[in-house]
């Protein structure tokens, strides 16, 4: 059942750059609170996560939601030009999860490079 929404509520669209394991809960707080019709879309590393993944996380949590993925390093410039960034309400940029013997700052400086090359587009 979809959340009540105020009358004058209108369909959203929001970019998710990147992926974690905290990404299914922000997918279902952003479903809880968007009117009917609105769209996520993820792009993400097919490292971090599949596009059945990501399908089955919005079939489980915002079925009147429409969930897109497009594989892409979002660290690149070319793979941000292609997805017409002023098209969407809201981006959101997460960093990837830490594997055993990584560094912290690996995952930051990913999404920092994420960050900059997203202002400059």
């Amino acid at each position: 059942m979809a959340p009540w929404q105020p009358e004058n509520a209108r369909p959203e669209r929001v970019l998710i750059l990147g992926w974690n394991r905290r990404a299914s809960l922000i997918v279902d707080q952003l479903g809880r609170y968007a009117a009917r019709g609105s769209v996520i879309a993820a792009v993400a590393d097919r490292k971090e996560v599949t596009a059945e993944q990501v399908r089955d996380i919005g079939a489980h949590f915002v079925p009147w939601l429409t969930i897109t993925f497009r594989p892409g390093d979002v660290t690149r410039p070319e793979t941000l030009r292609c997805l017409e960034i002023d098209s969407y309400d809201s981006v959101v940029v997460l960093g990837p999860d830490l594997v055993p013997g990584q560094q912290p700052d690996e995952a930051d400086n990913r999404t920092l490079v994420t960050l900059l090359v997203l202002a400059a587009t």
